[in-house]
């Protein structure tokens, strides 16, 4: 007998939909939601935002299919978060459930190299013909900081530099200037500011901060300290950085200022590696030296990756001695992972791809359009499947236009919260990423609850 987790895949199907759309202010959260979030507070500290923002409406998932979830309490929610934007095929698709299934009896961890890791590494170097060479880590943080030690290492050249604002996971080096303010960010060129507390203060000597689509100001910046500059890290659609696409005289700035420089280009892809069938990288028309790629990649498991030509990627080579950067991780290329990714990867076609960018484009322009009939001072940004709310009528272009007063922040929350009674799911900043079970009617329900929301929010607490 299969699985009951598989009956429920196939029934539901890869793009499939409940029969019941989700309806404004119904299914608030009951007693065994609140009751099991009460042992959770005491003994098992979940590692998203999302769940501490949630602290008074706590919401405990019990089953997922496609596009939806379904908590303890039987409420169905129409998932945009999409567990921080890692399932773009959404919950549980059968490609992926299958292949699981077929490999779990075979062992879940080994301390050799595995088919499974084989094949996801060709399956990205396919997709990604500028990647010749892959190795996996078990999370983004990793293979961002393994990327920035490799290119220190090439270099030989102790700095790197980031933009203002830009989350590039959790390593010392990568977190500065990630949430500064007014307050401490600097005048035209931006300080280095630390992230977490005890940071050593040397380290933002070490990272030299951009300030994002601003290409006048960063050329300059590079040009006076390119001889210490082993890296420029960039996520060409980054969230935190107000989800604007890079602009092209920025890129090409990037692009010249590395190759004049000997600088090594990092792009970061953690996020934006769907925006594109072969990754931001080609969308943007970068030369890359090192990528780092993760959530899509692992088709909701934990993985992440960092990839390269061969030339760069020789820096983890011990087969001749001690390795330039020594690189491992206990769970890393599990095959679980693997397998999980390669199935996710192999779904990822180039139809998919299109069709997903489309319907990206729909939800922006609808949303767009009906926050100007009404008046209301919003903007949507984003790329591709990748969206994200501002409270602003001041265009965004980067981090300091989308840094938000604390009426508009306030205001965020209360969206955030609007959507959840209405049965859509974002993140704590009101950002998303579809995914391929969604239909165009999901992006025009989806559209419009997203402006009713901002709109009956504006009604009770204006921002602007």
């Amino acid at each position: 007998m299969a699985p009951r987790h598989l009956h429920k895949v196939k029934e539901f199907g890869h793009a499939a939909h409940f029969k019941t759309r989700p309806q404004p202010g119904r299914g608030r959260w009951t007693e065994i939601s609140r009751r099991v979030s009460t042992v959770a507070k005491d003994h098992a500290r979940r590692k998203h935002a999302c769940c501490a923002f949630l602290r008074s409406t706590p919401a405990l998932c019990c089953v997922s299919a496609g596009c939806w979830i379904t908590d303890a309490d039987g409420r169905k929610v129409f998932d945009c978060e999409n567990n921080f934007f890692s399932l773009v095929h959404g919950h549980a698709i059968p490609p992926v459930i299958e292949a699981l299934h077929k490999v779990l009896d075979d062992g879940t961890a080994f301390g050799l190299l595995t088919t499974s890791e084989t094949r996801l590494a060709e399956a990205i170097t396919t997709h990604s013909p500028k990647l010749q060479q892959v190795r996996f880590t078990s999370s983004g943080t990793e293979a961002v900081m393994f990327a920035v030690k490799a290119a220190r290492a090439i270099a030989g050249r102790p700095m790197n530099a980031k933009f203002e604002g830009a989350y590039h996971g959790a390593y010392d080096y990568v977190e500065v200037s990630l949430d500064s303010a007014p307050n401490n960010w600097g005048d035209s060129s931006p300080s280095s500011v630390l992230y977490a507390s005890g940071t050593s203060a040397s380290t933002a000597a070490d990272v030299l901060v951009l300030p994002y689509n601003e290409p006048k100001s960063c050329r300059e910046l590079i040009r006076k300290h390119h001889e210490r500059l082993a890296a420029i890290l960039l996520d060409p659609v980054a969230s935190r950085v107000g989800m604007v696409p890079i602009e092209v005289d920025l890129r090409d700035v990037i692009q010249d200022c590395c190759n004049r420089y000997g600088i090594l280009l990092v792009v970061d892809e953690v996020v934006s590696y769907r925006v594109g069938f072969r990754g931001a990288h080609d969308v943007f028309g970068f030369e890359p030296d090192l990528v780092a790629l993760g959530k899509i990649i692992g088709g909701g498991l934990p993985v992440a990756a960092v990839a390269g030509p061969a030339s760069h990627m020789a820096v983890f080579d011990h087969t001749k001695g001690k390795p330039a950067v020594s690189h491992g991780g206990t769970f890393s290329a599990n095959p679980l992972s693997m397998t999980a990714g390669l199935a996710a990867l192999q779904s990822y076609t180039k139809d998919a791809v299109a069709r997903l960018n489309q319907m990206g484009d729909t939800l922006r322009s609808e949303d767009t359009e009906q926050l100007r009939r009404r008046e209301l001072p919003a903007q949507v940004t984003g790329m591709s499947s990748l969206f994200r709310l501002h409270l602003k009528a001041e265009v965004v272009r980067n981090y300091r236009t989308s840094f938000p007063s604390v009426l508009q922040k306030a205001a965020l929350a209360k969206v955030h919260r609007a959507m959840l009674e209405r049965g859509f799911l974002m993140t704590p900043n009101c950002s998303g990423a579809l995914s391929t079970p969604m239909s165009e009617t999901d992006i025009q329900d989806l559209a419009a609850a997203l402006v009713d929301a901002v709109h009956e929010v504006w009604k009770q607490s204006p921002w602007d």
